[in-house]
């Protein structure tokens, strides 16, 4: 197995701080997380956050507070699903929290309050604070990455964001990806949704063009907010995305189960 190039050095974590100094002292106890090289693990866990996951930093005058990073579900498996992922790549656990009422219902969440952590994942392309107002695009280190890298972002980010279903009105499987941005961000979402597109095609997975499924107004800010999509719906297809990428949901990978089936009786 080859090794995979430097992604975060001790260099590039010490010019996040203004103050050198406090940079060294972070070192101290966490400089053995360094270098940072990307992996299918590291990419898992930016996929979850980026998905359904929140990732804050405040402004603090002239310089930024790094605050701490979670990933949210209604599932508790799911929630120490994604702890065990963070503590088998650097050693630290979150705390698995009632968060009280969000944007999409009520919800628990993992919580990891770690600031040096919390640092990193930003160096990675983790974006900060609200992503549907956020310029972010799918990191460069997954693009260019291998195809294990692509096939472990692909298969959280499903997981998180993707569905599957039988539609009755038509007579088949899809497999459906959703992603919102607001509307003075529209293109910047739709490079969003292609990078998925290119992503999938390398699998041999053909999608739909990404559509707008839905719009609706913000209660936080009144800003219009523009749902994305994009569908999956050869059967060549289908069978590539079981084969090749998958979910780590049960309940998916049940209906997929189904999916593929429907398409090899249908000769496909």
């Amino acid at each position: 197995m080859r090794k995979e190039k430097l992604f975060v050095s001790k260099q590039d974590f010490l010019k996040t701080y203004k103050y050198e100094i406090f940079g060294k002292k972070a070192l101290q106890k966490y400089g053995h997380w360094f270098p940072v090289l990307a992996s299918p693990q590291l990419a898992d866990i930016a996929a979850c956050i980026i998905s359904d996951g929140y990732l804050e930093v405040r402004k603090r005058g002239y310089s930024k507070q790094y605050m701490y990073f979670g990933f949210y579900s209604k599932y508790e498996e799911e929630l120490e699903k994604f702890n065990d992922k963070i503590s088998k790549l650097f050693g630290i656990k979150g705390v698995i929290k009632d968060v009280g009422k969000r944007d999409y219902g009520f919800s628990k969440g993992c919580l990891v309050i770690n600031a040096t952590l919390t640092r990193i994942l930003t160096l990675c392309g983790v974006p900060a604070n609200d992503k549907v107002s956020s310029s972010f695009c799918t990191p460069e280190w997954i693009l260019h990455g291998n195809k294990d890298i692509k096939r472990s972002f692909l298969r959280s980010a499903f997981s998180c964001e993707g569905s599957i279903g039988y539609d009755k009105s038509k007579g088949i499987w899809e497999i459906r990806f959703f992603s919102h941005r607001i509307r003075p961000l529209f293109n910047k979402g739709l490079e969003y949704m292609n990078s998925y597109i290119s992503l999938l095609k390398e699998f041999d997975i053909e999608t739909t063009n990404a559509f707008i499924d839905s719009t609706n107004i913000r209660t936080k800010d009144g800003m219009e907010s523009i749902g994305f999509c994009f569908k999956v719906l050869r059967p060549k297809s289908i069978l590539n995305f079981a084969k090749h990428i998958g979910f780590d949901i049960a309940k998916k990978n049940e209906r997929l189960i189904e999916a593929v089936k429907w398409v090899e009786e249908k000769g496909g």
